[in-house]
């Protein structure tokens, strides 16, 4: 996977779309639409949220932090920087999307 490629949302819609000719684009992209914003306020209220076969997000609080950036940063290096704590979401796929992740490479 050392290529980077990007799937976007309307991607998605218009792969839904292909497996399903007989649905409406217009529904299939509000479901779509619908089920990425129940994922986002489920994330946001629950702060775990899990599919099975797919993987966990979850939410993790990370510390403020205060430094340089370092040598090597094109523009920026040795400029200081300060970021209050926030929040993020992280993922951990389920085993059987990690298998198949990884199994790609193989």
């Amino acid at each position: 996977m050392s290529d980077v490629k990007e799937y976007s949302k309307s991607a998605l819609i218009d792969a839904v779309c292909d497996a399903h000719p007989d649905i409406d684009h217009r529904v299939i992209k509000l479901i779509v639409g619908s089920a990425f914003n129940a994922l986002k306020t489920a994330i946001n209220i629950e702060e775990r949220v899990e599919l099975h076969g797919f993987g966990v997000f979850h939410v993790r609080e990370r510390a403020a932090e205060q430094g340089t950036m370092p040598e090597g940063m094109k523009h920026s290096a040795g400029v200081e920087f300060s970021r209050p704590k926030d929040y993020t979401v992280e993922f951990e796929p389920s085993e059987d999307f990690y298998e198949l992740l990884n199994e790609a490479e193989a």
